[in-house]
């Protein structure tokens, strides 16, 4: 073979080579760029399945259920916030954290949680793992604690709610019970509780009354 022969033999093999290396990136670029896009889509039906739950909750009063939730991933955790109690979460996060030895990302949380309500965010609802994002899911309440979490476990986290009337609560104010919420329709209304027969008269153990019509 010529030594121009060799050349352009040479010459096709560098340019098989760059085509080569030109495919697989461009079809590796293509597959990471998918899977991202998978991941996002799935952190939004997650964030929108969360909150439509919250949004149903919110007008059950009394109600209770239990959801489950696919979780991408990149999170293993979820925390409620009851944005409510701002003071009480920025002076005790870390006692409030740290006392529930199930929760897995405990610096993570309290440091994205205090950060957050700090700032005065609307943010709620905190998701926690490799990645992190918070968002507002409507209007949450946590009658014992300002702060629920829930661990997933092989990608399924499960969350009970209770309907307040008005709100969704991450947990009760008594053992299966959600508080009786009245509103300006229902403000007069009392909960008597317990009528005590011998004597005559009801024993009033009171209500958590709230207007929400301002």
């Amino acid at each position: 073979m010529n030594k121009r022969g060799q050349v352009t033999e040479t010459l096709l093999y560098v340019a098989a080579g760059v085509i080569t290396a030109i495919v697989i990136y461009y079809g590796v670029s293509s597959i990471i760029g998918f899977r991202a896009k998978g991941t996002e889509a799935e952190s939004i039906l997650l964030k929108e399945g969360i909150s439509t739950d919250v949004a149903r909750m919110s007008i059950q009063l009394g109600a209770e259920r239990n959801f489950s939730y696919l979780f991408p991933a990149q999170f293993n955790e979820i925390c409620y916030v009851d944005i409510s109690k701002k003071n009480e979460i920025m002076e005790n996060i870390s006692a409030i954290i740290n006392a529930d030895t199930s929760i897995l990302n405990n610096k993570q949380i309290i440091e994205i949680i205090n950060d957050s309500i700090s700032s005065n965010s609307t943010n709620n609802v905190f998701l926690f793992g490799q990645a992190t994002e918070a968002f507002s899911a409507g209007s949450i309440q946590v009658c014992k604690i300002p702060i629920k979490c829930f661990q997933a476990y092989r990608g399924t986290a499960r969350a009970e709610m209770f309907g307040g009337g008005g709100f969704a609560l991450l947990e009760p104010c008594a053992p299966n019970r959600a508080p009786v919420v009245m509103n300006e329709t229902g403000k007069h209304l009392l909960l008597l509780v317990g009528i005590n027969y011998s004597f005559g008269d009801p024993n009033i153990i009171g209500a958590n009354a709230t207007d929400y019509d301002g």
